[in-house]
């Protein structure tokens, strides 16, 4: 029993480390469009094209580092109800009515 309190520990800690870790990334990835702004102003007011450049890839980055962190935040999540005992099973799906069956709420004439 105490071994099944200490996975559920782990998994939730796991979890918040993986949500502040996406909250700091969604932040980095702001700053870097600010960055990205800021380097075109300049580029118009006559900067090199090559800062441009250099932003443009440090949010392509940061974008990239931000999905990452989304990603492991989804899969600890995934982890925690693993850990709680959740079965995975597919719900059953109905089996469609066959053609001639009368369905409720449906009209048998065309119009």
């Amino acid at each position: 029993m105490l071994l099944a309190f200490r996975e559920v520990e782990v998994a939730l800690a796991g979890l918040r480390r993986a949500g502040l870790r996406r909250v700091s990334e969604r932040e980095r990835v702001a700053a870097e469009r600010k960055m990205l702004q800021l380097a075109e102003l300049r580029y118009r007011g006559g900067v090199a094209y090559l800062e441009v450049l250099d932003a443009q890839r440090s949010l392509f980055s940061a974008e990239l580092d931000e999905t990452a962190a989304v990603r492991d935040e989804l899969v600890a999540l995934v982890q925690l109800y693993r850990t709680l005992g959740d079965d995975w099973t597919e719900p059953d799906q109905p089996e469609p009515a066959p053609k001639d069956t009368v369905v409720p709420g449906r009209s048998t004439t065309t119009e």
